[in-house]
């Protein structure tokens, strides 16, 4: 904890690629099984509803695993880009993170722009550029061309906290810098109604940045060796205030009945448990490619889904769609994904 990080290398944690896969195919299991059979055929896909009465409902998972998967990325992007912020210098950070979120999320984004012009629903130009730089979430009204892309508002946030507070994260006490990170989402969420709608949607988004911290507190005590009751306090005191937002932003989802915060207490579980394991191979591969999948499951998938439902093929609709989705993902993190992390890394050089 004490070591000079000029002496010290970003450390790889292949588990946590793993865990990156399991934290897609829950995100894509919820969209691709749940929810697109209860918009397409007004009724969720099997295995649902068994999974639901024997698994889900009373563990009290909500969303079908998808919020539990989010969560779980939330987790491991704390971990990640705490680890790379303590060992990179700020301009390599910064570059290395635009390389890797928006080179993927244009290409999503124009995707979706053909779809939209194949199936005659195209929207203005303007919306898709919205999408594209991820500020149609801070207008009024919001502009969504991905739906899963609200997340990634989220991330950059916190990439942008990171880099504000990683001249601390290299110094001998990084855990003030993960103190000092977790004062921001803290003070948004106070003022979160005092200027204007559009600080309102930047609290929003905010009020889900200490689930991030949680991760880096974690890393922290597990990559860096801290003390652990620094590294639990400052989870007990993100976990406080991830629910002082859920209290006065994101009140619907409270109730244990819709709870953010047991699906929470998992993910942090997975991870703790899960962090020193050897990963599954196949496991890591749809890790590797998870935020392409991430991006596209749901532009490809539903389509596939829509056409087998034509078909009459009800039971294989969803599995079908998954497939696809996974292969059009894996084109796309060859294609975009891949190429766009080694250029970002020849530009930091």
């Amino acid at each position: 904890m004490n070591s000079d990080a000029s002496t010290l290398k970003a450390q790889r944690y292949p588990s946590l690629d793993a865990l990156r896969g399991l934290a897609v195919l829950m995100v894509v299991y919820d969209h691709m099984f749940a929810v697109a059979g209860e918009k397409i055929r007004q009724a969720a896909f099997a295995p649902v509803a068994d999974v639901r009465r024997f698994v889900t409902t009373p563990l009290g998972i909500v969303q079908d695993f998808g919020w539990l998967g989010v969560c779980l990325f939330f987790f491991i992007s704390g971990f990640v880009i705490a680890n790379s912020a303590r060992h990179e210098r700020l301009p390599v950070f910064v570059v290395r993170r635009v390389f890797r979120i928006f080179p993927p999320l244009v290409a999503a984004v124009f995707l979706a722009a053909l779809l939209d012009m194949v199936m005659g629903s195209a929207r203005p130009l303007s919306d898709y550029a919205y999408a594209a730089s991820l500020v149609g979430y801070f207008t009024q009204p919001q502009i969504v061309v991905l739906g899963v892309a609200w997340t990634l508002v989220i991330e950059l946030l916190f990439y942008l906290l990171m880099g504000l507070v990683s001249p601390l994260l290299k110094s001998r006490w990084p855990a003030t810098a993960v103190a000092f990170a977790s004062a921001a989402p803290l003070a948004a969420i106070y003022c979160a109604r005092d200027f204007g709608d559009n600080f309102f949607l930047l609290a929003a988004s905010l009020a889900y940045v200490p689930l991030l911290l949680m991760g880096s507190a974690i890393y922290l005590r597990k990559g860096l060796g801290g003390p652990p009751l620094v590294a639990a306090a400052l989870v007990i005191f993100n976990y406080g205030v991830f629910l002082y937002g859920l209290e006065t932003i994101h009140t619907s989802f409270l109730p244990i009945g819709n709870s953010y915060l047991v699906s929470a207490v998992y993910a942090l579980g997975i991870i703790l448990l899960c962090l020193h394991l050897q990963p599954p191979r196949a496991l890591k591969f749809v890790g590797d490619i998870s935020y392409s999948l991430y991006l596209t499951h749901g532009l490809f998938g539903f389509v596939v889904v829509q056409w087998m439902l034509s078909l009459g093929q009800v039971l294989a609709a969803p599995w079908v769609g998954s497939v696809v989705a996974i292969a059009m993902a894996y084109v796309l993190y060859r294609v975009v994904e891949r190429p766009s992390i080694a250029w970002g890394k020849r530009v930091a050089r």
